[in-house]
């Protein structure tokens, strides 16, 4: 087999191996959610258990497709349809949970963007971080404008700043240790073929 196709094939089964290991976060978080949906149903019962119950079945399925052989195209589509799915379930959480400005609801956006980190290093990092602060920071003040208390702004952009350092730091370091791997794979691939021939 030529180095070109094992490299590439060698990336596919990275792909698929960095999928599996989010899926296993995704189940996990499901199954919180679940759990929290029983103990705290958010501001609209039925809402939450769809969003807990569409939240499992997403993970299901996803769980069924990575079961298959799939092309790194394959797996990078279930890629962007999982994450377009938790996007939209930790923004139907927030909605649904607009009644107590201390709440730690906000938190779950961090989920997300760990799943998009670990997907796109770097870029995912810093779109997904700052798309989670604008999340928490806008909650925040909805909440607060809801509840009638005074707005605090200094609270709402701590919250969504934490977010964006979290993600473009997690994002350069997922970056820097994903070249290092590839790199060190690649040295090790060029030997074998050196040692071989």
């Amino acid at each position: 087999m030529q180095l070109a196709q094992r490299l590439e094939d060698r990336d596919t089964q990275n792909r698929r191996s960095r999928e599996v290991v989010i899926w296993w976060m995704r189940l996990a978080a499901a199954v919180f959610t679940a759990l929290q949906t029983v103990l705290s149903r958010g501001d609209v019962a039925w809402f939450s258990w769809v969003v807990a119950a569409g939240f499992l079945a997403a993970v299901a399925s996803a769980g069924l497709a990575l079961r298959r052989p799939l092309s790194d195209r394959g797996l990078r589509w279930l890629g962007v349809g999982s994450m377009a799915t938790d996007a939209l379930v930790v923004v139907s959480v927030l909605a649904n949970n607009l009644t107590d400005p201390a709440e730690p609801i906000y938190l779950v956006s961090i989920l997300a963007v760990l799943e998009a980190t670990m997907r796109w290093p770097t870029f995912g990092g810093a779109i997904s971080g700052a798309a989670a602060g604008v999340a928490a920071a806008t909650w925040t003040l909805v909440v607060y404008a809801r509840t009638g208390e005074p707005a605090e702004v200094d609270f709402a952009t701590m919250r969504g700043g934490v977010f964006v350092v979290i993600g473009c730091a997690f994002g350069a370091l997922t970056r820097r240790l994903a070249d290092q791997h590839r790199d060190l794979q690649r040295v090790l691939d060029t030997s074998r073929d050196l040692i071989i021939t």
